[in-house]
């Protein structure tokens, strides 16, 4: 009865998205007023990013975690379950837990308004304070400036990546999307500065200099070398100035990690006067990171029926293109089959050109989503590229279709999120 119980609980949280996104910080300020502020409670790092701030902030978390602190993990989305979002030390905030915190917060959430996103983002912070995290990560769900996470005063303010995506929320220009990403820089707050182009540097210096904060480029502070990128494998030597991390090997694979991991590390050199950080947890905390977090589907690969078939979410064009340079460094002049589906707000186009120099067969599929786009429209503008398309009736018919395949042994499962969670369910 429980159980069922909870699924009334998410099924009318979850209805909530029928508001929308709505960008603006007045709901969820007059929501945490209600609860007695409990983002107020404990330390938190705020990270932003097109892609990079889940592993970015699964990183953090680990490191933090090894070094033996009580870690809150805010992340989004999940992939198989809603818990995923809201972690303690990589454990799942539990069914019964989770049900008595909806039960005690549904009613005011609807009151006051708010939307999916804020809803679940009062729950993860009244969980996190009630459960005196000593740190908590927290990862901003679209943007920055009025995302509904953007009520802390955070320790260090991390920006991971910038791209071009959410367009119609956060502007048709990286000009427009660095600036809202920019917007979770605080007064006297760190700033730390994944890989982005050089041209949109001056908007967060700008923004560093109005806030009085340090800003600290990741690419410059940060470099590897000896690189060692395999399927299961990546391991290289970092340098941050004079501190050396050799044979650093990272638990998530996907050649892009690399940058992700200078960021990490960045920030968390920065925190080490805050935290007591070993040597030792920083190499445990790269290396466990998946154990730590809970952390999947990057660049992620498994046997299935003799076929190999590989996992990830990259979900727009950047991430695309992040995804196809590592294939291309693991697997050189190899071409490949794909398993793609995509949400409405997406560059398809964009995503479809980028993985077309590379496709041997598209299987195009859609998921049990109700922002899932048609088959028919993603064959439509992979017909343009010149690509073999299949369309499926669904995530699991279309791994089905690719075990039938024989132009390729490896079969690349990639766009939304609820596509891969969906072929995650299936491979179980």
């Amino acid at each position: 009865m429980k159980n069922l119980s909870l699924e009334n609980s998410l099924l009318k949280l979850y209805s909530l998205e029928r508001l929308g996104i709505k960008l603006g910080l007045e709901p969820i300020i007059k929501l945490f007023d209600y609860f007695n502020n409990p983002q107020n409670n404990f330390p938190t790092i705020h990270v932003a990013g097109t892609n990079g701030k889940g592993s970015v902030s699964a990183f953090i978390a680990s490191v933090l975690s090894e070094s033996g602190l009580k870690v809150g993990l805010y992340s989004s989305p999940h992939l198989n379950q809603f818990n995923e979002r809201i972690r303690i030390n990589g454990i799942p905030i539990s069914d019964d837990i989770l049900l008595n915190y909806s039960n005690d917060m549904l009613s005011v959430i609807e009151d006051f308004g708010c939307t999916f996103f804020e809803g679940t983002t009062a729950i993860a912070f009244k969980y996190f304070s009630d459960n005196k995290v000593d740190v908590a990560i927290i990862e901003t769900g679209l943007g920055g400036r009025l995302d509904a996470t953007n009520v802390i005063t955070p320790l260090i303010s991390v920006v991971t990546s910038i791209g071009l995506d959410h367009q119609k929320f956060l502007g048709d220009t990286l000009y427009k999307i660095a600036k809202e990403k920019a917007g979770i820089i605080k007064y006297k707050t760190p700033v730390v500065l994944g890989n982005i182009d050089v041209k949109l540097n001056y908007i967060f210096e700008d923004a560093s200099i109005e806030n009085h904060s340090e800003l600290f480029l990741s690419e410059k502070l940060c470099s590897a070398s000896n690189v060692t990128f395999m399927e299961d494998c990546l391991i290289a030597d970092f340098t941050f100035k004079n501190i050396f991390f050799d044979n650093l090997q990272i638990g998530l694979t996907g050649y892009y990690q690399l940058d992700n991991v200078k960021t990490a590390l960045t920030s968390l050199i920065i925190l080490q006067n805050k935290f007591n950080i070993s040597e030792k947890d920083f190499f445990n905390g790269f290396f466990n990171v998946k154990n730590n977090t809970g952390i999947s589907s990057r660049f992620d690969s498994r046997l299935f029926k003799g076929k190999k078939f590989l996992f990830d979410v990259a979900h727009n064009a950047h991430g695309a293109l992040a995804l196809v340079n590592s294939l291309q460094l693991l697997y050189p002049n190899n071409k490949f089959n794909f398993i793609f589906g995509s949400v409405i707000d997406k560059d398809h186009n964009g995503i479809i050109d980028i993985i077309s120099q590379l496709t041997n067969k598209l299987i195009v599929c859609k998921a049990f989503n109700y922002r899932s786009v048609e088959t028919s429209y993603l064959k439509s503008i992979s017909e343009k590229y010149y690509i073999e398309t299949i369309e499926s009736k669904s995530v699991n018919n279309a791994i089905e279709i690719a075990l039938n395949l024989t132009e390729s042994n490896l079969t690349i499962i990639f766009g939304s999120f609820y596509v891969v969670a969906e072929a995650l369910e299936y491979f179980k």
